[in-house]
């Protein structure tokens, strides 16, 4: 018997790199990309992003969308443009209810990390999602920059 092992370091293929190779003349701008199963063959895809962020996470565990996807087994291309989603070649026509939910959790994503203002500020929504685990302690930290161990709250410091 032949074990291989794998890690998420080491990954043969990314769930990105599946989504160029399934959808690559369909995908626009920055796209997010989740593997559907455990043998890493069926993908999602969320695109048409106007810089990386992981909307998927916040879908596919959304218990109004879920229902959407969770019979279906072709590769899945959303498209955060238009909000469209399509099931290999076939595009499925949401109805408003669906659509203004995949409206609300793109845009609470999109402004999860926030924007600078003129004087060169971070403003942030206290209420929105985390940008990556270490987020919040950074918040606290404030600006290291001039600190010798400036990236204290993160894993590998």
């Amino acid at each position: 018997m032949f074990f291989e092992t794998e890690t998420s370091r080491t990954q043969a293929e990314t769930a990105r790199e599946r989504a160029e190779t399934v959808f690559s003349s369909r995908l626009k701008r920055y796209s997010d990309a989740l593997f559907r199963d455990g043998e890493r063959k069926k993908i999602i895809v969320f695109t048409d992003l106007p810089f990386y962020a992981p909307v998927l996470n916040h879908i596919v565990a959304d218990p109004q969308l879920h229902g959407i996807f969770s019979a279906r087994t072709e590769d899945i291309l959303i498209d955060g443009g238009d909000l469209s989603v399509c099931f290999g070649q076939d595009k499925l026509e949401l109805d408003a209810a669906d659509k203004e939910r995949f409206r609300e959790i793109r845009d609470t994503v999109l402004r999860s990390p926030g924007t600078l203002n003129g004087d060169g500020e971070l403003l942030i929504d206290l209420k929105a999602h985390r940008v990556g685990s270490h987020y919040g302690v950074n918040l606290l930290l404030g600006d290291r920059s001039e600190y010798a161990d400036c990236l204290q709250s993160t894993p590998k410091s």
